[in-house]
């Protein structure tokens, strides 16, 4: 009996290593998202503090130099919070552009695997043909 070999077979090993630097590179970003949004959080506190100290000034609860600070707090924030929305969006966007990118990783590994799953079922048949010959031939060439 003929053994079953994948012409392709280290193509497709290729592909399976391929996936799995693709899913290690999606976990990757996805932590990076985890923290970009941690961030945002923190800055959200941060802001509603110099928002409130800013609110004390108004109402003359503190002194002129505190409200001045708690003003020029709030203004720092807020551009800290901008670009902390534009680092957390393009975290987002390669977060998305990996999951295409481990999609289409997938699908060829699929694809292959599939592939080799059909030549496997060929490659049965092939040798349960070859093995029926066998016996007929066996079975015309005994004497009677």
């Amino acid at each position: 009996m003929k053994v079953f070999r994948f012409r392709l077979q280290r193509v497709l090993e290729v592909k399976r290593l391929r996936v799995g630097r693709e899913q290690e590179a999606l976990a990757d970003h996805l932590r990076t998202c985890q923290r970009e949004d941690r961030e945002l959080k923190r800055l959200h506190q941060a802001y509603s503090t110099a928002r409130e100290g800013s609110r004390q000034g108004r109402l003359g609860t503190v002194s002129p130099e505190e409200q001045s600070m708690w003003i020029s707090r709030l203004a720092w924030v807020d551009g800290q919070l901008a670009r902390q929305r534009e680092s957390l969006e393009r975290a987002q966007d390669a977060l998305e552009e990996q999951r295409r990118i481990l999609a289409r990783a997938w699908r060829e590994r699929e694809s292959l695997e599939r592939l080799r799953k059909r030549r496997r079922a060929e490659h049965r048949i092939e040798e349960g043909r070859a093995e029926q010959k066998e016996l007929d031939e066996s079975r015309r060439n005994r004497p009677a």
